[in-house]
């Protein structure tokens, strides 16, 4: 049964609320801001910034809106984890922000030099990954933090399509830090990740 114009404009009217309410608690910066905004654009007509989901005017839906609805309907199902989420600001980690400042091209430089793998890979979306909670969680285990690091960027340099699928990338060590092997992580299983990152 395909989905009602109501039940579209509900949902984006929603998203659109929980957008207002991060600006408004100056969160517009936090990770759940910035995923909601990159897929308020992706569902966007032309190459202008939005802020917000589309809307038509009132009046009766064209043909045309209807279909611009459901680009912005199939977006919103892919950020749905993020609307009506914590409004928390983010916690502040050991590696900072990475936006294009000369103290993160000097962070990009080093890890560069250090692991031999190429800057451009080191994204803005990559640092984010490397700042949320369960990848911290792995980075607190001593020894087994900068081996973490090492094996991810070799995990990178080796496919860097990785980098598009972050979300899933994080998932995935979201479940391992879950797992039975919380207590004592393995490097092995670790290493498995990326070995079937994908399966």
């Amino acid at each position: 049964m395909a989905i009602t114009n109501k039940a579209i404009l509900d949902k984006i009217a929603k998203a659109n609320k929980y957008i207002q309410t991060l600006k408004e608690q100056g969160l517009q910066n936090s990770v759940t801001a910035k995923k909601l905004l990159e897929a308020v654009n992706r569902s966007s007509k032309g190459s202008k910034p939005r802020q917000y989901f589309y809307t038509p005017k009132t009046g009766k839906i064209s043909k045309q809106q209807r279909k611009q609805l459901l680009k912005v309907y199939e977006e919103l199902k892919h950020v749905d984890k993020y609307v009506g989420g914590s409004t928390a600001p983010i916690k502040e980690h050991p590696f900072g922000t990475y936006t294009e400042t000369g103290t993160a091209d000097a962070i990009r430089e080093s890890l560069s030099r250090r692991y031999g793998i190429d800057t451009k890979l080191l994204t803005d979306e990559f640092f984010d990954m490397l700042n949320s909670d369960s990848v911290q969680k792995l980075f607190e285990r001593g020894a087994f933090g900068s081996y973490t690091m090492e094996v991810l960027l070799n995990a990178i340099q080796e496919d860097n399509t990785i980098l598009y699928d972050l979300d899933l990338l994080e998932q995935k060590i979201t479940d391992y830090v879950n797992s039975e092997h919380k207590d004592n992580y393995a490097i092995e299983q670790f290493e498995d990740i990326f070995k079937h990152f994908r399966d």
